[in-house]
């Protein structure tokens, strides 16, 4: 391997193009098949709780080797 090679660039402006908001914005802007959603509150911890719960009792089952009712 050259040097040449192993050589890395490092843009300076890393941090802000790989911000959080702005990356959602380019995908929003391009990506018309995935609009996402920001639950906010009581929502986001009852949302957050079921796919929790959700993916237990497939790893549970899963575990278990029980088809799923």
């Amino acid at each position: 391997m050259s040097e040449r090679d192993a050589e890395v660039i490092v843009r300076p402006d890393l941090d802000k193009v790989l911000s959080d908001a702005k990356t959602r914005e380019i995908i929003e802007e391009f990506e018309q098949e995935a609009r996402t959603r920001e639950f906010s509150g009581w929502l986001r911890w009852f949302v957050n709780g079921l796919a929790l719960a959700t993916s237990l009792f497939a790893l549970y089952f899963a575990i278990a080797g029980a088809p799923i009712p």
